[in-house]
């Protein structure tokens, strides 16, 4: 206790300097004028006296000096004297200022802002209760064997059943539906949820309530849970927007809650509605629309777990035998399964950013080095005044750390100002965007940054200063010394060359394959081409008769044909995917006429896409057999396909296959249904332009309607 009461007695003494002082000298005058009038006393003169008074008192000037170093912190005094000092030299060359500052800050910025996006997306958790817990589950299939795909509803019953090893579970199935019944209808991203989905993730109601395990029971009210962001866009955070009406699709909700700001899973979901599930698609094992959720018990481990899902899929695999022998069950973190496709692209952007903060310091380095260069003689002077090599090295840091500062000042503004270009132009499908914000996290790593930064370019400069005998450095010039010199701002250079030779390598490769991308030809024409997506009716409940493959098509052609009578618009064509977006639908388990004979029976899968009429003739594809789909390929009709080069010469082994048949299962039990062939188109990179061709074939739409 004694100790921490002179701590703050010194610490106190560091303010009210001057007011301290002037006590400081009246006491020391005090005892002065006592001393010499008992030497008065004694007999001496005058002089004698106070020469006496001045020996006992041992001198007024060492005395305060002993007393002010008592009352204060030393370390703390020349720690602010090095600042003041520092910042008078800075100001002394704003030039070599701004050059520094500005270096330093491009490369703390750009670190800056990448770290705050790697934090976000990677590094941080999910905002989710026990998200560390919380697991996601695949399913591989030999029928889809290039994707994982989300669980079928059988398989969520059977995943909901391993209660030993999982505490909660939840299902859920996001699509697009149209809010209508106001003054300008849009589509929302609605969420069906299944009992204990909001309990699991933790989630909590701003106003109302969240959906109970009594409002997925059947015959209950069709109720709606509305997210923050919908509620403060669409009703202005209106309190009383409890009880009103949602009207998607053509069905009534009623809002019972809005969902605590923040919270969105799946991402961009604005309306959450208890699952309804028509008996078809809750005993189909094929219907991949689930994605699943599990929380882990406290201390269960996810090896565990994979070892029971194991079981679950060779358990479901002969239930039904269509699934094939590939058919796989599995599990990942949830945060992984989120991050994992964009984690390696942000960490080599953070590698390429440490990289440029790298070439800065070093950069600076030499800049302080030839600075100090000039300022050998001040250095001198101080170091024959009494000052330490400590004391100059300490300086030294001082200043740089200073001016690391300064620099990582504006890194902090151009960093705020990337995060929020990026969040501007980066796609929708980014991973946790909306968690992608400036916050303290940045502030913390801009400043751990600007000092680190400031101790690596400032060390060397200010070890060379503090170890210069000032012999040497008083002189013109040494050849020992300039050659010191030479050889480490030579090594500084090859650093330099080093790093930025990295850089370019990368960058170089970088560009070669964007170079490479941008001139390959894709097989069709991308001039005077836009894309737009088409919501799509729910296939929750299919008792409407716009649900049915019939609805479907008269509404898609009923829009098609609102889009063509545009202005500037010359045609428009429909596919059940976009070109280029990686997306893709695959059939398992087809049957050729025809083919060879190794491969009349197809088991892997191939791509499908499902097109309208004139769809090669607006994409410039080439036509190489028969003919392409037209108006006359409607339901009811002879069911007919078409196949691209890629598929014919693979199963073929010719082109001339026009008239021959292809069966495919698209109703969930397995039974074929046959197509006749009535065209081979050329081959088209629509799936990734980095992608050679693939197999494929097309429906025709209007037959089958949106699968």
């Amino acid at each position: 206790m004694r100790q921490l009461r002179a701590f703050f007695f010194r610490l106190a003494g560091l303010f009210r300097k001057d007011r301290r002082d002037r006590d400081l000298s009246a006491e020391m005058e005090t005892h002065l004028t006592m001393h010499l009038e008992d030497n008065l006393r004694a007999g001496m003169s005058l002089a004698e006296a106070r020469r006496q008074a001045l020996i006992k008192l041992g001198g007024i000037e060492q005395t305060k000096e002993i007393c002010r170093e008592r009352r204060g912190l030393p370390l703390l005094e020349t720690f602010f004297q090095d600042l003041r000092f520092a910042f008078r030299m800075l100001r002394k060359n704003p030039g070599f200022t701004a050059v520094a500052a500005l270096t330093l800050a491009l490369g703390i910025g750009a670190n800056t802002a990448i770290f705050s996006i790697v934090n976000a997306v990677v590094l941080r958790p999910l905002p989710y209760k026990d998200s560390s817990r919380i697991v996601t589950f695949h399913t591989k299939t030999a029928m889809f064997p290039n994707f994982t795909l989300p669980l079928t509803w059988p398989a969520f019953q059977e995943v909901r059943g391993q209660s030993t090893l999982l505490e909660e579970t939840a299902a859920c199935w996001a699509t697009d539906r149209t809010l209508t019944g106001v003054d300008q209808p849009e589509v929302l991203r609605v969420t069906g949820v299944s009992n204990g989905f909001f309990e699991e993730l933790g989630g909590t109601a701003e106003q109302g309530r969240l959906l109970s395990e009594q409002d997925h029971k059947p015959g209950q009210d069709r109720l709606a849970v509305i997210s923050d962001a919908f509620w403060r866009t669409r009703f202005a955070t209106d309190s009383s927007v409890i009880g009103r009406k949602l009207i998607l699709d053509k069905e009534v909700y009623t809002i019972i809650g809005v969902a605590a700001q923040g919270f969105a899973f799946p991402e961009r979901s604005e309306v959450w509605l208890p699952l309804s599930l028509t008996p078809e698609i809750e005993q189909n094992q094929k219907f991949f629309r689930f994605q699943v959720l599990g929380k882990l018990r406290k201390g269960e481990k996810l090896e565990t777990l994979q070892a029971g899902l194991g079981a679950i899929g060779q358990r479901i695999a002969k239930l039904d035998p269509a699934l094939g022998k590939g058919y796989k069950l599995s599990a990942e973190p949830l945060l992984e399964s989120r991050v994992h496709d964009a984690q390696q692209s942000y960490l080599v952007l953070l590698a390429a950013a440490t990289f440029v903060l790298l070439i800065a310091c070093a950069n600076l380095t030499s800049l302080l080095m030839a600075r100090g260069w000039g300022r050998n003689r001040e250095m001198a002077v101080r170091a024959a005044l009494g000052a330490s090599p400590g004391r100059l090295q300490r300086q030294g840091l001082v200043e740089s750390c200073l001016l690391a500062l300064l620099g990582g000042t504006v890194g902090i503004a151009l960093a705020a100002g990337i995060v929020g270009v990026f969040r501007a132009i980066a796609p929708s499908g980014t991973p946790r965007l909306a968690e992608i914000t400036p916050d303290w996290t940045l502030l913390w790593f801009a400043l751990a940054s600007s000092l680190l930064s400031g101790v690596v370019f400032g060390l060397a400069p200010a070890r060379r200063a503090a170890r210069m005998a000032p012999s040497e450095a008083l002189k013109e010039g040494t050849a020992g010394s300039v050659s010191g010199t030479s050889r480490f701002g030579s090594a500084l250079v090859v650093v330099e060359v080093a790093l930025a030779f990295i850089l370019l390598i990368a960058s170089t490769l970088m560009m070669q394959t964007l170079a490479h991308l941008l001139h390959q030809n894709p097989g069709f024409r991308t001039d005077h081409l836009l894309t737009f997506d088409l919501p799509q009716a729910s296939q929750w409940n299919q008792k409407d008769s716009e649900s049915s493959a019939t609805g479907q098509i008269v509404r898609l052609k009923d829009m098609l044909a609102q889009v063509r009578r545009l202005p500037g618009v010359q045609d428009v064509v429909a596919s059940d995917h976009g070109i280029l977006n990686g997306m893709m639908y695959e059939h398992s388990g087809l049957q050729l006429e025809g083919a060879l004979p190794e491969q009349s029976a197809v088991t892997e899968s191939v791509i499908a896409r499902y097109i309208s009429p004139d769809y090669f003739h607006m994409l410039g594809i080439s036509l190489v057999r028969g003919r392409e789909f037209d108006e006359q390929d409607q339901q009811g009709t002879q069911k007919v396909v078409m196949v691209n080069e890629a598929m014919a010469r693979k199963y073929w082994s010719t082109l001339d296959i026009v008239g021959k048949r292809l069966s495919v299962s698209t109703d969930g039990k397995g039974t074929p249904q046959w197509n006749e062939i009535v065209g081979v188109v050329a081959n088209a990179r629509d799936v990734g332009i980095q992608d050679e061709a693939s197999p494929e074939f097309y429906l025709a739409l209007f037959q089958w309607g949106v699968p």
